[in-house]
């Protein structure tokens, strides 16, 4: 009997265990995918959950997705103190290991987070609003301030390396933009009109790289790389739900917000500020290179 008692706690616990991690898995993905307010929501709902009491994950997203949507004045006029609330939770997050480690699991959204924030900062300091410029600065100094990332030196490619790396991505972007506002033509690979995947090989072709055919081909064929690899050159790929159906060529530089060139069944070759859209942020199924 006491066997039974200790396998049924022990599965309840399991079970209980992998439900609570899908939600702080969830947290992620959705940060990842840019749904702030759904993010900053649903951190809330855990943190008043006697469940997660001992978790600084939900904490953690519910600060940095505060620091995002107190750009918005109507916002935080809703979430009185929101920035004093989010500064405290920083500063124990800084202070404990598992905070220590949700910052290294997360440096760069962390690392596009500052980025946009200190955006912020110069629009404040435009508007000459000094009251939100010292109370953002502070915020962001109490958590930026603290993290320090380490690169070796072997890790830094030299600065030539750079300049050919960069000439040849230039190059690809540069030939990529020439063909902007051509018109969608189904099956179409050549000027008179592409689809996305005879626009891609058409691009790609002109700087020397063959690709397959097909979207989902090109897929397959690409060397697949993290979001936080993706950078002016590479490949994104859709999925519609029928598999990879759409592909379009990133112009944003590395860890910038996702903006694409592709030609679209509605308005041919366009670049489109990926982010921004909710309908593409839904099927991204990946992304991938060609370019060494």
């Amino acid at each position: 009997m006491k066997k039974l008692v200790l396998l049924f706690l022990v599965t309840f616990v399991s079970i209980v265990s992998f439900a609570q991690q899908r939600q702080l898995d969830q947290l992620d993905l959705l940060y990842k995918q840019q749904h702030i307010r759904m993010v900053f929501r649903k951190a809330n709902r855990l943190i008043d959950s006697p469940e997660f009491d001992f978790s600084l994950t939900p904490k953690f997203y519910k600060a940095i997705t505060a620091l995002e949507l107190s750009k918005n004045k109507f916002w935080l006029m809703r979430h009185d103190n929101v920035l004093d609330e989010t500064k405290a939770i920083l500063t124990s997050i800084n202070s404990s290991n598992e905070g220590k480690v949700l910052i290294t699991k997360n440096l760069t959204e962390l690392g596009k987070l500052k980025a946009r924030l200190h955006k912020q900062l110069n629009f404040y300091k435009i508007e000459k609003n000094e009251l939100k410029y010292n109370e953002l600065k502070d915020v962001m100094g109490t958590f930026f301030d603290a993290i320090k990332t380490i690169e070796t030196i072997e890790n830094i490619p030299s600065k030539k390396e750079n300049e050919l790396y960069n000439a040849e991505r230039n190059q690809l972007i540069s030939v990529a933009k020439n063909y902007i506002g051509t018109p969608y033509v189904f099956a179409g690979t050549d000027e008179n009109g592409f689809d996305c995947s005879g626009y891609t090989c058409y691009v790609m072709k002109k700087n020397g790289i063959n690709l397959p055919r097909t979207a989902a081909e090109q897929f397959e064929a690409a060397k697949k790389i993290k979001q936080s690899e993706v950078q002016k050159g590479d490949l994104i790929f859709f999925d519609s739900g029928t598999g990879v159906s759409h592909v379009g060529i990133i112009l944003s530089e590395k860890n910038e917000p996702l903006v694409m060139i592709h030609a679209s069944t509605s308005k041919g070759v366009v670049i489109t500020e990926i982010e921004k859209s909710d309908y593409w942020l839904k099927k991204i199924a990946g992304f991938g290179t060609f370019v060494n």
